[in-house]
């Protein structure tokens, strides 16, 4: 899926040497039935946020698992952070982009579902889009 690897490839070219531990794992089929604006807006935002938090601690840590099984689109970001998680009220805020609540809004617009954990200074975003089969 071309513009996944683009979008990742490009998001990742400036930071890639400062990160220390990172790993990025694609296995999707090339006929995928998912917008790729939606993708993009989903993975761009989460991505962004994760680079950013990644970077800027001390571990440099950043997974990227993407891939469908049993009809199911599951895109895991793991990250390092410096342990301050932004909240207001509820909502977590995100660091740039359109934030993790209009990430979420629109994955279960397409039936899907964002989980997010945070433990031991590990961010994990998860979401999970089931496909139109």
């Amino acid at each position: 899926y071309y513009e996944i690897d683009s979008l990742i490839n490009y998001m990742l070219d400036e930071v890639r040497e400062q990160l220390s531990d990172l790993k990025v794992k694609i296995a999707i089929p090339h006929n995928l039935d998912f917008s790729k604006y939606y993708l993009n807006i989903i993975l761009g935002n989460l991505l962004e946020n994760a680079i950013y938090a990644a970077v800027h601690s001390s571990e440099r840590f950043l997974h990227i698992n993407i891939k469908v099984e049993k009809g199911i689109f599951c895109l895991e970001i793991i990250n390092s952070y410096d342990g301050e998680i932004r909240m207001e009220g509820d909502r977590l805020i995100s660091n740039h982009g359109i934030g993790i609540q209009n990430v979420k809004r629109i994955i279960e617009d397409m039936h899907g579902e964002l989980r997010i954990n945070t433990d031991n200074n590990r961010f994990r975003a998860n979401a999970f889009v089931y496909l139109n089969q």
